[in-house]
């Protein structure tokens, strides 16, 4: 599921430290150091995007990015997942005609395949990145030296678990990435934590 999109959006600006990926198993890692939270407005529905200057806090550098209105950012994911939906639907549909017609149409349904492939991929992964801000390589699915986060604001539907006397606090999976079930599910364990806690010895802790 996408992330959720707000009109006040809390964002979060990470700079790369390493500019050679770490190898790990058979991938490689990239250690992004997080800045501070910042709010940002977004511009209203059917308005142009409009600029956002910032400084990354960590690298001192000036970045200037373009900030998308609520429905622009739904409908930019939605034709990248447009997109992927053809990409995987040639693929497809190149393997069913691999199998029904002649040896002479095979290379191109190969072709057509591969790169039906390639674009559903590729597609898949701009509609997953996309957060409704551009530049410096953000909403792409590339190594960018700063990426933007979306900081969801938390549902009433799911509170924050904190013990009220020592202040001891159960996290949980709430944000929107995840399906309603799962984040129900998470919820009640985190819940059934919190009422098991035994609270450490000592005076309560401050309000």
């Amino acid at each position: 599921m996408d992330q959720f999109v707000e009109q006040r959006q809390r964002l979060v600006i990470s700079h790369r430290v390493n500019t050679i990926g770490r190898p790990r198993g058979h991938s490689v890692v990239w250690t992004y150091r997080t800045d501070q939270e910042r709010l940002v407005k977004r511009p209203d529905d059917g308005s142009l995007a409009k600029p956002w200057r910032v400084r990354c806090g960590d690298c001192r550098k000036d970045l200037e990015f373009r900030v998308h209105s609520v429905v622009a950012t739904r409908r930019r994911r939605l034709r990248r997942r447009g997109w992927a939906w053809v990409g995987w639907t040639a693929l497809v549909g190149s393997a069913i005609g691999y199998l029904v017609v002649g040896a002479g149409a095979r290379p191109f349904l190969v072709a057509a395949g591969l790169i039906g492939a390639y674009v559903g991929y590729l597609a898949g992964l701009l509609a997953r990145a996309e957060v409704g801000v551009t530049g410096h390589g953000v909403s792409m699915p590339i190594v960018a030296a700063h990426r933007v986060q979306l900081i969801e604001t938390r549902s009433a539907d799911y509170p924050e678990l904190v013990c009220p006397r020592c202040g001891h606090r159960e996290d949980y999976r709430w944000q929107s990435i995840y399906r309603t079930g799962y984040r129900d599910a998470q919820y009640q364990a985190a819940a059934a934590r919190l009422q098991a806690h035994r609270c450490p010895e000592g005076p309560p802790a401050s309000r």
